[in-house]
């Protein structure tokens, strides 16, 4: 198995340039920021894969330390992909909407688990990397496994930063894309150019922290807070017109639409001009005091209810149904032919006799329709008026 010789030389100076680099980032950081969990994660994180990277920097040079050489190789891989994870996590977290970034977070996670635990494999497989019992250290068949995993978290992070680069401010765009290259121009020099030189998370190290201070100045905290107000109150707001709605334009008895989405759509129709096929059916439910009085007002309440299901279930599509007054309903229909109409009216009419065979009492309905054809709508609606009360006459003599 091939040998890879690493010249302590150029590992010391990227160490170096990352550690000046990031001491002098921390120092300049603003309170609100070192105050984040999440950040302070991060940093402890670049220290100690620092650490790691200095020390099989050492033993990667040196010979007869196989356990240890392994052990701090593991160390320093397995810390890289936390680091590379971690970063995807902050960016996720500040900027992609709430709705947006669960599934992706939760594939993250088990991926990384996966790889984590890889690393402990490969102690016993040598499938990532190894140590020959010489100290010689050496890739394994499945070393590049790691750096995509690597140029993957890299991806999805420039992905999110990019798809959402207009909740950003122009210097945080210039940041990312900033990490973003130099991310890329170190695993092009560690795979081509430097193999002996590990740059690639020194550079991760360097933009992490570039990218950190970047996004969470504190312009783009004090926005975050006003838009996640801001939703709220357009949620909140949603939910009360929603209720507002419902309790302006429908029958809480019933179901049906009010007396006042009638009016509405009366209006509305008015001004259509002109009108297509349209029908206005006015139902009356009879006696229904005499209900109230003899069975309770409970039983009136459930033939109410009983009518304004059959008028819904007779009267399907292009029909909407009204309950515009105590035991007065309506229905208007739009582009329905006469036959139609015929056909649904039958079927209601069918509906309210077999429900009188199963009540106490009986449920007599009223009916009067008239289409509008060229009358004018207000003309229409009283014709079907005057026939519903003639149909009530009639009911009563037919009973009587």
């Amino acid at each position: 198995m091939p040998s890879l010789a690493y010249n302590i030389h150029y590992e010391l100076f990227a160490l170096f340039l990352t550690v000046l680099i990031y001491i002098e980032l921390c120092l300049c950081m603003p309170k609100h920021t070192q105050k984040n969990r999440l950040f302070r994660r991060m940093t402890q994180m670049v220290i100690v894969t620092t650490v790691f990277d200095l020390l099989s920097a050492f033993t990667n040079v040196m010979q007869g330390m196989r356990v240890l050489t392994l052990l701090i190789n593991t160390g320093y891989f397995s810390c890289g992909l936390l680091l590379c994870h971690l970063l995807h996590d902050y960016v996720e977290r500040a900027i992609i909407p709430e709705d947006g970034k669960h599934i992706a977070m939760r594939f993250n996670r088990v991926l990384l688990a996966v790889l984590e635990a890889l690393m402990v494999v490969n102690l016993f497989t040598g499938w990532l990397f190894g140590v020959t019992p010489e100290g010689e250290y050496y890739h394994g068949p499945l070393f590049m496994l790691q750096h995509i995993a690597s140029m993957y978290y890299v991806l999805c992070t420039s992905v999110a930063l990019f798809i959402n680069r207009r909740r950003l401010s122009f210097p945080q765009q210039l940041s990312s894309y900033l990490f973003i290259g130099l991310f890329l121009l170190g695993l092009l020099l560690q795979t081509f150019v430097c193999p002996d030189v590990l740059l690639i998370m020194p550079i991760v190290a360097l933009m992490l922290l570039v990218a950190t201070f970047s996004l969470e100045s504190p312009d783009y905290v004090q926005l975050q807070k006003a838009l996640q107000e801001l939703t709220l109150t357009k949620q909140q707001l949603e939910i009360a017109n929603e209720k507002y709605y419902q309790a302006a334009y429908n029958d809480l008895m019933t179901g049906l639409k009010n007396r006042s989405a009638y009016m509405t759509r009366l209006r509305e129709l008015e001004e259509q001009k002109p009108l297509p096929a349209t029908v206005v059916l006015i139902a009356d439910l009879n006696d229904l005091k005499r209900i109230n009085d003899d069975f309770g007002h409970q039983q009136g309440d459930e033939a109410l209810v009983q009518v304004a299901q059959l008028l819904q279930s007779s009267f399907g599509e292009g029909y909407e149904c009204y309950r515009i007054g105590g035991d007065e309903f309506a229905v208007l229909g739009q582009n329905v032919t006469a036959e139609a109409f015929q056909s649904s009216f039958a079927a209601f009419h069918s509906a309210v006799k077999q429900a009188n065979e199963s009540t106490p009492y009986p449920v007599l309905v009223a009916t009067g329709y008239q289409f509008v054809d060229d009358l004018p709508l207000e003309e229409a609606i009283r014709q079907a008026d005057e026939k519903m009360y003639q149909n009530k006459k009639d009911l009563k003599v037919g009973l009587g």
